[in-house]
């Protein structure tokens, strides 16, 4: 779903370290929409990306911002 693996973990007792893959092929392979619609399904977004999933027009600065 996030193209994100986790290579490696430890747990201490007060911190932890995380190894992270990012796979850039699959994700440079989602649409704008595909990549709000992954973030929506964490967070409810903001104005600009809710607007956008609704097919509403953004200019080229709240795009930009976006």
């Amino acid at each position: 779903m996030f193209a994100i693996d986790i290579a490696a973990y430890a747990i201490m007792s007060n911190h932890y370290h995380v190894v992270l893959h990012i796979d850039k092929k699959q994700a440079s392979e989602w649409t704008d929409i595909e990549v709000v619609e992954r973030w929506h399904s964490l967070f409810k977004g903001n104005l600009f990306s809710q607007k956008f999933l609704k097919g509403e027009s953004l200019d080229s600065a709240q795009r930009a911002r976006l």
